[in-house]
């Protein structure tokens, strides 16, 4: 099996694994700890974040390009690899500095141990090298070690966390275990570096190198965590931002699945583009842009059609209004899949950089206006549409912005058939889902009712298109 089938194969079966952990302990949680106490992690997370941000300072997707443009020369590789583990430890020794000054300010007695244990999160930033695997194409080493501590955070949360006052047992074991992780993962690259010498440091440079790679994510940060902590400060109490948060979550849990492949290929392109190879760039484009629209799709819909039945019966009592937070979270599925493409995966690993900085600087400012409007008066509901309009606008400027460099055109091209059956399958579960509540039957087999039906019609109406995927899986078929 090839490298990339390897990857593709372990990164996936991790994906499948991140979305099965929270839906395992989510039913868990909420009723353990209710809306409230989820939102007051949810708050002190989307705080510690910003702090977060800036002691990573970029450094991430700078040492994952890094790392593929020179992973066949071990001098170039351990020069990048040394120079961002020190950037970092600096970074986040001046930044953990800055947020236990800061703490008197951004939080109270209540919820002092809490802020203090979501410290470590900064710390961890400082211990992360999983920037160096992925620039190295080893995404077995990361899924193995990914699992472990996705294993370990599940069995944690159902010994230890017992009722509502365990709230900060829950936030440690979330930090903790991720903190266990980054530890194991660091012995594993000193056999694939030189040894460390400072006289062969070049920090400044680094820091000038990674800059241009920072000011996209604190716009991005603006739309994915600012949502979090406006919620915070303009409603009374954490409830919302616990409504907000489970909502959000059961939304981008499975965009672990479609943004897979592009994790994977991102080195591949950034290999491509360094030898000058724009054919197979774009040939990898037209395989993300198909496999995301394939996937998302259906996703998008089936989240819509079963939010009515599965909040009330997943979550529990007390989150009726994630119903209608899940149903205005659903495009983001396919926006996020698409921007990842075009941003992450294409303009970061072709040295487009200004292009997604000027994308998300584009959809921060959008956020941040409607979150401005919209949060005082509509809380939790205003937060999601302005992420969802943001995410889109996002999308948008990207696609203006490659569309002299790539053909936007041929890479949508023979696609408008995964919209169409998505479409049709929700025509088919809608009515299916209130027909079966009407008629007094168990959430449980109304859901597997709507996804398996929902799922079939997908599928055959895809066959009837005579779509390219069947076409490729019959022929592997046959081959073997």
């Amino acid at each position: 099996m090839s490298s990339n089938k390897v990857n593709y194969v372990f990164n996936t079966g991790y994906q499948i694994l991140s979305v099965l952990t929270p839906l395992i302990t989510a039913p868990y949680i909420s009723r353990v700890l209710g809306a409230d106490g989820i939102g007051k992690v949810s708050f002190s997370f989307s705080v510690v974040s910003y702090f977060v941000l800036l002691a990573t300072l970029g450094t991430t997707a700078y040492g994952q390009r890094e790392i593929a443009y020179g992973k066949n020369n071990i001098e170039d590789r351990s020069s990048t690899f040394w120079n961002i583990v020190t950037l970092r430890a600096i970074t986040t020794t001046f930044v953990l500095l800055i947020y236990f000054l800061s703490l008197p300010f951004i939080s109270n007695s209540d919820t002092r141990i809490l802020f203090i244990i979501q410290s470590i999160y900064i710390v961890n930033v400082g211990l992360d090298i999983t920037w160096y695997f992925q620039g190295m194409a080893n995404f077995v080493t990361i899924t193995i070690r990914n699992t472990i501590v996705r294993l370990i955070s599940m069995i944690s949360i159902f010994v230890f966390v017992k009722d509502v006052t365990d709230v900060y047992t829950y936030a440690l074991i979330l930090v903790g275990s991720t903190a266990i992780g980054l530890i194991v993962m660091l012995p594993l690259v000193t056999k694939e570096v030189l040894k460390f010498n400072y006289k062969e440091l070049s920090l400044f440079n680094s820091f000038k190198r990674c800059l241009p790679l920072f000011f996209p994510t604190i716009a991005v940060q603006i739309y994915t965590v600012l949502d979090k902590t406006m919620i915070g400060i303009y409603s009374i109490g954490s409830v919302e931002n616990g409504y907000y948060e489970e909502a959000e979550k059961m939304v981008k849990i499975t965009i672990v699945l479609i943004t897979s492949l592009s994790t994977v290929l991102a080195p591949k392109i950034a290999t491509a583009y360094k030898e000058k190879k724009p054919a197979e760039i774009e040939k990898y484009m037209k395989t993300l842009v198909k496999y995301v629209l394939f996937v998302g799709m259906p996703i998008c819909c089936v989240l819509v059609c079963i939010s009515d039945t599965f909040i009330p019966w997943f979550l529990g009592p007390g989150f009726d209004k994630c119903i209608i937070l899940m149903k205005i979270f659903s495009p983001i599925v396919v926006f996020i899949g698409l921007s990842n493409i075009f941003g992450t995966t294409y303009c970061v690993q072709t040295s487009r950089q200004r292009i997604v900085n000027f994308s998300v600087a584009c959809g921060a400012i959008i956020n941040l206006l409607l979150n401005i409007y919209l949060i005082p008066r509509f809380f939790s509901i205003g937060a999601s549409t302005a992420s969802v309009i943001a995410e889109a606008s996002v999308l948008i400027c990207l696609l203006y912005s490659i569309k002299k460099d790539i053909s936007i055109f041929n890479l949508f091209k023979g696609n408008w058939s995964y919209v169409i059956s998505s479409v049709i399958m929700l025509l088919f579960i809608m009515p299916l889902g209130y027909l079966m509540r009407s008629n007094g039957i168990h959430s449980f087999l109304i859901i597997i009712s709507q996804v398996l039906l929902g799922g079939g019609i997908y599928l055959l109406t895809l066959l009837l298109f005579k779509d390219e995927i069947f076409y490729q899986l019959g022929l592997y078929i046959k081959k073997k």
